[in-house]
């Protein structure tokens, strides 16, 4: 049973990716309002993409050395602020401003609350499991709400209904959200079973390669997919937001299944059949539409989600409670700036000759590297983990 403070800590999960996920979507309203392209409308989105990443590496440092709780509830706050000031904005610049400081303090929250999450848990992948269900749970609503919110009610009214949400979060993680596991120096653990001294640059070395790899290509999914299906469907933009959402919603539970399979399993054979399953998705993407493009996407959709429980617990297992904000915060700052050229990659293969499927053939070529780089993963140690409940 989650406690409300693991429900606050789980929906900031899905609050920080509903929250910058909104602006695909609104994108193909904004390209009608302001008359612009859509490559030069979704490249507005680049500083945010980049300060998400950049700005994990500070929220990690601070998240071992003050109070992650505080940390927290500026993550609420800023992220709510931002949105209402998108909301507020009268230019294409004061929304791109906007949507920088929004993905700013966005990127308080891998680092920090991911920490917080794993502190003191016996069954670390399935604490993650679940807390990556809620991160997809706003991966999925956020060109949901603002497919059905573009529709009805314009795009201005997406980011007002995002700012309001966190401000109410805010407030209550400030007032409920205090326990004593923030406080990195009390907070005691037994480690997981640890990997030989050996595998350990190995194993780092997989997850940052395979981590910039796979920023590259979640953001690509995320921002190119609402316009692939405003291409190759004949879907209203309320359908495209619902129907994208019900898919990444059905696939975010791979991410509970993996997570709660690694307590227990060794995670390279998975993780090395889930970066396989990639490779035909994207070949299917490259030409594919209707039903087929669908199924596409969700077989990619699937084997994205299900890889992150794997690097999450084997930093767990890893790092110590005191080093592990920062190891957090480097591997979302990895993946998360390459996601921020992911968008620009979009931008220009999209409005180029070549469309998605150069798009499409690019990123191909770059998971079969890394499927290459995660067949270096050590096979982990046998024995069980032991670490003391919260």
């Amino acid at each position: 049973m989650l406690t409300f403070r693991q429900w606050l800590l789980n929906i900031a999960h899905g609050y920080s990716h509903f929250s910058i996920l909104l602006f695909p979507t609104l994108a193909i309203g904004l390209e009608a309002d302001y008359q612009r392209p859509f490559g030069e409308v979704i490249a507005l989105a680049t500083p945010a993409f980049a300060a998400f990443g950049f700005g994990a590496l500070l929220a990690g440092y601070l998240g071992d050395r003050y109070s992650r709780h505080l940390l927290l509830t500026v993550f609420f706050l800023g992220v709510g602020g931002s949105a209402l000031a998108a909301a507020l904005s009268q230019s294409l610049i004061m929304l791109a401003i906007a949507l920088t400081s929004l993905g700013l303090f966005g990127s308080i929250y891998h680092p920090v609350g991911t920490a917080m999450v794993v502190a003191g848990q016996r069954r670390v992948g399935r604490a993650l499991g679940i807390n990556g269900v809620f991160g997809n749970f706003g991966v999925a609503s956020g060109p949901l709400v603002a497919g059905l919110m573009l529709d009805a009610f314009g795009w201005r009214s997406a980011f007002l209904l995002c700012g309001l949400i966190g401000i109410v979060c805010g407030l209550l993680f400030a007032r409920f959200g205090k326990d004593a596991s923030d406080d990195v120096h009390d907070a005691t653990e037994t480690h997981l079973k640890a990997p030989r001294r050996e595998h350990l640059l190995p194993i780092l070395f997989v997850i940052a390669v395979t981590t910039a790899l796979g920023g590259i290509l979640f953001d690509v999914m995320n921002s190119a997919t609402p316009k692939l299906f405003a291409e190759r469907t004949s879907l209203s933009l309320a359908n495209i937001g619902l129907a994208i959402g019900a898919l990444m919603m059905v696939a975010s539970a791979a991410q509970f299944f993996v997570g709660s399979v690694i307590d227990h399993r060794d995670p390279k054979p998975i993780f090395l059949g889930l970066v396989a399953a990639r490779l035909p998705c994207l070949w299917l993407l490259a030409s594919a539409d209707g039903v087929l493009m669908g199924l596409a996407a969700f077989g990619l959709m699937v084997s994205t989600f299900g890889e992150v429980p794997v690097f999450d617990t084997l930093l767990a297992r890893t790092i110590p409670n005191a080093w592990r904000s920062r190891a957090y915060a480097v591997r979302n700052f990895i993946g998360f700036a390459s996601g921020a050229l992911a968008v620009s990659l979009v931008a220009v293969t999209v409005s180029s000759s070549g469309g998605f499927p150069l798009l499409f053939m690019i990123v191909f070529g770059l998971q079969a590297f890394g499927l290459a780089v995660a067949t270096r993963l050590p096979r982990a140690e046998t024995g069980k983990a032991e670490m003391p409940a919260e």
